[in-house]
């Protein structure tokens, strides 16, 4: 799990070596924290963000896209 600090943002967090290492990967905590985050550009100071392990590459390749996809308007 990650604690959220001021200042930080999904992208910022995903793309840190002890959770992703990838920024393109924050769908992946998005996903996985659902239930505690209803905006992606809205996290707070102390939130537990949970990180999901363990994910195929066809996981991670599916939420990149999906994400990608969604941004363009698909």
């Amino acid at each position: 799990a990650y604690v959220v600090q001021a200042g930080d943002h999904l992208w910022g967090i995903a793309s840190q070596p002890k959770v992703y290492s990838d920024p393109y990967q924050w769908p992946l905590l998005f996903k996985r924290n659902r239930s505690e985050i209803s905006d992606a550009d809205l996290i707070y100071p102390g939130q537990m963000i949970q990180i999901e392990r363990d994910l195929s590459d066809s996981q991670v390749q599916e939420a990149i896209m999906h994400r990608a996809l969604a941004a363009r308007g698909r």
